[in-house]
């Protein structure tokens, strides 16, 4: 969602998926969006410890993954839009001194970072979004099937390596804009996680 902060206009796919796609580039409504389902986990694992032959605990759990999956599938579709942008030209993060044209008209933009996490940043983010993909829709695929879930044959590759994957990817040297180039580019405070100062 910060990258796409430095997209001029990007095209957005069929207009209500474009609306959702707008509402979740709110990084505080994405952040509440996050914490239903992890307020429904906690929930129904309490439930469950509470008391094992209780249904409503495994319901609260089901319901707590499919929202992550939504959620997942909705930050996969952001990505889509930010690859499209960067290949269309509409994004700001270009090497420096280089000329872009935009319709009939040249303009020029220097670029914030020339490191591998910049250049190559929305083909990581693809990356990351394939990988916390597959974990969540295998999370989903085993939650009627407690065995598969908890097979390490099955649990190491597809849920705890891809988020090792993401951390690593997360942290190579300008995946991340870094606050400069935010504030270069007029990003509010409050987007970028912060409370500003009163």
């Amino acid at each position: 969602m910060d990258r796409l902060d430095f997209c001029d206009n990007p095209n957005l796919p069929i207009p209500i998926i474009g609306n959702i796609l707008y509402l979740t580039q709110n990084r505080r409504l994405f952040r509440i969006a996050l914490l239903i389902p992890m307020i429904l986990g906690i929930a129904g694992i309490n439930e469950t410890s509470s008391n094992p032959d209780s249904s409503t605990g495994t319901t609260l759990r089901k319901a707590s993954t499919i929202v992550f999956l939504v959620l997942t599938i909705i930050q996969v579709l952001q990505t889509v839009v930010l690859i499209k942008a960067e290949r269309e030209g509409v994004f700001t993060y270009i090497p420096p001194h280089s000329h872009l044209i935009l319709g009939s008209r040249w303009r020029h933009i220097e670029k914030h970072s020339s490191s591998f996490g910049a250049t190559h940043a929305s083909i990581l983010y693809g990356i990351i979004s394939l990988l916390l993909l597959i974990r969540e829709i295998f999370t989903v695929a085993t939650l009627s099937n407690i065995s598969e879930a908890n097979n390490e044959h099955l649990w190491y590759p597809l849920v705890a390596l891809p988020e090792f994957l993401c951390v690593i990817i997360f942290a190579i040297p300008g995946v991340i804009p870094s606050r400069e180039a935010q504030e270069e580019k007029g990003i509010p405070m409050y987007q970028r996680g912060t409370v500003p100062a009163r």
